[in-house]
């Protein structure tokens, strides 16, 4: 997957003479970045009406998802960008593909952007593209060490914020999120979401259908370790940190099938 690009760039900074001229260099319109945003998706979120209208008059699928299932459209929701909201619909963007659902949800000025539609809005779940269609996580490279693994998993699974909707996808999140903290800010930040992350992550590996004595027993020890938060291991090889992601992403490749999560409220 690529990494933010020339027409990315463009598309955030409203610049219609750089897009106009990169596409005629033959760039990619529905090029995504490592989130699955496109062009129009950049656009949305930085509020450019006139590189957004360009786009679209240049081809770009405006109804394009990303890695999660979220649309230009509902990327200008979550921004609270009313004038972005009004042009994607113009456009013919789909308000039914999580936008509405979810501008009615928040409120807020956007959410009279789709006064137009009935009071009753058909449910949406957002899940991750790459999966839609298989409801199973595909099969990573040859040779993948668990490192590739849980980056891959990452760029596949966990949202761009909040919960993730499948447990494989919280599983990862929470690891790096735990890890992350620790490593970054040595938990000066922790508190209760991180102890929940931590209950997320032992209940869920120390699962006997999938390992052995050994590795369990490490889950628990690794477990324990996290619950002395004021004195992080900080070890990347062995560590409590890398042996909850590493025994993460075994527990993703033996439960390949997608299973639900919704986020305690």
């Amino acid at each position: 997957m690529a990494t933010m690009s020339e027409l990315h760039d463009a598309s955030l900074a409203n610049d219609v003479a750089a897009i106009n001229r990169l596409l005629r260099a033959g760039a990619d319109l529905e090029e995504s970045d490592s989130k699955g945003w496109t062009a129009l998706h950049f656009a949305a979120h930085a509020n450019a009406v006139r590189a957004a209208v360009t786009l679209i008059d240049r081809g770009a699928k405006v109804d394009a998802f990303d890695r999660f299932g979220g649309t230009a459209l509902g990327r200008a929701v979550f921004e609270g960008h009313v004038d972005m909201v009004n042009v994607l619909r113009e456009h013919g963007a789909d308000p039914l593909l999580g936008a509405a659902q979810f501008a009615r949800k928040v409120g807020g000025a956007v959410k009279a952007c789709f006064d137009d539609l009935p009071a009753e809005l058909p449910a949406y779940e957002y899940k991750p593209a790459a999966v839609m269609s298989t409801g199973r996580i595909p099969d990573g490279p040859a040779g993948e060490r668990w490192q590739q693994a849980h980056d891959r998993l990452w760029k596949l699974l966990v949202p761009a914020s909040g919960a993730a909707p499948t447990l494989q996808g919280e599983l990862i999140r929470c690891t790096g999120r735990l890890a992350d903290e620790a490593f970054r800010n040595g938990n000066i930040n922790w508190g209760p979401m991180h102890v929940a992350m931590a209950a997320l992550v032992e209940r869920t590996l120390t699962d006997s259908s999938v390992f052995g004595e050994e590795d369990l027993a490490r889950v628990r020890a690794a477990s324990e370790s996290l619950r002395r938060y004021h004195e992080p291991d900080l070890r990347k090889q062995g560590g409590s940190y890398s042996t909850l992601s590493e025994l993460a992403v075994a527990w993703c490749r033996a439960r390949p099938d997608l299973v639900a999560y919704r986020a305690p409220a």
